[in-house]
């Protein structure tokens, strides 16, 4: 959602030193740099899923006007599957919005939906679980303020929601499985990595710096090959009340883009004064791994990944069964990271694949003219990651992550988002979502068009190696009528043309499908888009229009290619009737299920 990620906080952009690192040529880098590793070829997580989605690539394009509906392309049809504030237990009433009390928002789907992964059931394909991020709070309308503002507090984190098949053969939710659970900011969590036990994660919460709870600020995410869920703490930064200028994080919080300004999230637990608990801030903005099959389970911060503003985490297994961990960090002048894992994944044993993630080699990427890049190891000790400046450990790179990267002049990028990996070739795809604060001095040769509305970049596949070969897919230029400065497939459709490129998914069989998050962009309408990656290249086609006011977000197939998820964020209220019940209530945000007739 576009919000103060358009408000760059990079302070390598003027500093002389950090400037001046973020010029080497690729001779220094290389030089500076480990030694190439072999080239690999890898698989995605999700390339095991077989089956065809061609019954969605046969369309003609949906229309641009919005209403209070979901629009698609003749010959498609969605369901609602569930809304904020519908009941994951069983014997609890329908959604009321007057009703809604902390107590029943902790039973009851979360607000404002975003990423999904469905976990379809290995032995019964008739059983499954959806697992949705709830990103920033959703408010009912609860006559006590109080009630109210603490029914929004757990209605962010995320929802883990069990469903299965009726007899009509649709899906729905389950309400009697043990697995229905809501993760809330109050969430037991612990952190791993080698910024547990760090002194800086020491708080009246926390007297161990590992132990934690909750999560919230969940953007996009990923999921991992032995099944659990990787959700990704974004905006985090604005939920804290209090003064940042006499902090003891005071560097740290300003690097992130804190400021302080009143929050009713500080009302409901002091975690969130500033001045209360003054090391909480520390403990979110990680990439935060959930098991839905254990539920009594805490929730893993891992620190290994970085602590950024991450929009997703997109994860394959590499030719000598790493586990490669692509991130990226939503705000403009931001980076995108890599991590690798030191130990390898074994099939079948789940056991040692959930440590895979908490030891590694974290990267970030420079990019070159020459169409090829380099990742950066951040690693304590290494070039600038020193005493000298400010790094006692490698944990302390990790809690100082933008700050590391900036030392060693990593590419600015126009707002990463979200990443995709081809189940098919491997190559990786980075969407940028776009960069209103980027002019003829800010440049660079991975973003190049000034005040740009977005591009995708391709990567090439060999994901263990620490370089790669790149080039662009699309580029939005500056709006939707920009030829000058843009790139899509001469045979793209005006429709057919997105801007601010948000969220990506492939289907089973390898087809590229975009969101976009341009809510409030002039003369455009959000919506969900194909994207030819072979044959007519960069030629894109709508498929969805969102409802007015909204965006669509984590769009996740099946596995038979034949349904998509697609998670409806904050449409608009129509006096006549909102989506999704379309009768009194307000507009609610929710996940639907889109078929083909």
């Amino acid at each position: 959602m576009i919000d103060n990620d358009s408000t760059p906080v990079n302070p390598s952009l003027t500093d002389p030193v950090c400037t001046r690192l973020a010029q080497m040529n690729r001779r220094q880098i290389l030089k500076a740099g480990a030694a190439t590793l072999g080239a690999t070829t890898s698989m995605t997580s999700s390339a095991a899923n077989k089956g065809s989605d061609s019954s969605f690539l046969s369309f003609n394009e949906a229309s641009v006007n919005q209403g209070a509906d979901l629009k698609l392309a003749k010959g498609f049809t969605y369901k609602p599957i569930i809304s904020f504030g519908d009941p994951l237990k069983p014997g609890m009433e329908a959604f009321d919005p007057l009703k809604l009390s902390e107590e029943e928002q902790k039973n009851r789907f979360g607000g404002s939906a975003d990423f999904t992964h469905f976990f379809q059931d290995k032995k019964d394909k008739n059983k499954g679980i959806l697992c949705v991020n709830n990103e920033f709070p959703e408010f009912a309308q609860n006559p006590e303020p109080e009630e109210r503002e603490l029914a929004a507090f757990h209605s962010v984190g995320c929802s883990v929601i069990a469903l299965q098949k009726n007899s009509q053969g649709e899906w729905q939710v389950d309400l009697n499985s043990t697995l229905n659970k809501r993760i809330t900011p109050t969430t037991k969590a612990v952190i791993t990595g080698p910024a547990a036990g760090n002194k800086r994660l020491v708080s009246s919460a926390s007297a161990d710096g590992i132990q934690s709870a909750g999560t919230f600020g969940n953007c996009a995410g990923g999921f991992t090959p032995w099944g659990t869920y990787l959700t990704c703490e974004e905006n985090v930064q604005t939920y804290f009340s209090g003064d940042v200028k006499s902090h003891p994080e005071a560097a740290n919080l300003k690097r992130f883009g804190f400021k302080g300004k009143p929050h009713f999230f500080s009302k409901c637990d002091k975690r969130f004064d500033l001045q209360s608990d003054a090391q909480s801030p520390l403990h979110f903005g990680w990439v935060v791994e959930i098991d839905p099959y254990s539920p009594d389970e805490p929730i893993r911060k891992h620190s290994m990944l970085g602590k950024a503003k991450h929009e997703c985490a997109e994860m394959t297994i590499d030719k000598h069964g790493h586990a490669v961990v692509y991130t990226s960090d939503d705000q403009t002048f931001e980076y995108i990271y890599k991590f690798v894992s030191k130990e390898k994944y074994r099939e079948g044993n789940r056991q040692h694949n959930l440590k895979l993630l908490e030891d590694g080699t974290l990267y970030v990427a420079k990019f070159f003219e020459d169409g090829s890049m380099k990742w950066l190891p951040m690693v304590y000790g290494q070039g600038a990651l020193t005493e000298k400046n400010g790094f006692k450990s490698q944990g302390d790179v990790l809690l100082d992550t933008r700050s590391a990267a900036d030392l060693l002049g990593a590419t600015p990028m126009d707002r990463p988002e979200d990443i995709s990996i081809s189940p098919k070739t491997g190559k990786v795809y980075f969407l940028m979502t776009g960069n209103r604060a980027r002019n003829d001095q800010r440049l660079n040769v991975a973003n190049k068009v000034v005040r740009g509305s977005g591009h995708i970049i391709e990567l090439s596949a060999d994901h263990h190696s620490d370089s790669a070969k790149w080039d662009f897919l699309v580029i939005c230029g500056q709006d939707l009528a920009d030829d000058t400065n843009s790139k899509f497939h001469k045979n793209t459709t005006f429709p057919g043309r997105f801007v601010y490129p948000d969220n990506g998914t492939f289907s089973p069989d390898g087809e590229f499908w975009v969101c976009s998050d341009g809510y409030g962009f002039p003369g455009f309408s959000d919506g969900f888009w194909h994207c030819e990656i072979e044959g007519q290249r960069g030629l894109t086609r709508r498929l969805a229009t969102a409802p007015k006011g909204a965006e669509l977000t984590g769009p996740c197939f099946t596995e038979d290619g034949r349904n998509l998820f697609m998670a409806v964020q904050h449409p608009a209220s129509f006096p006549n009737g909102s989506f999704p019940d379309f009768n009194h209530l307000k507009a609610r945000s929710g996940v639907v299920l889109i078929s083909k007739v």
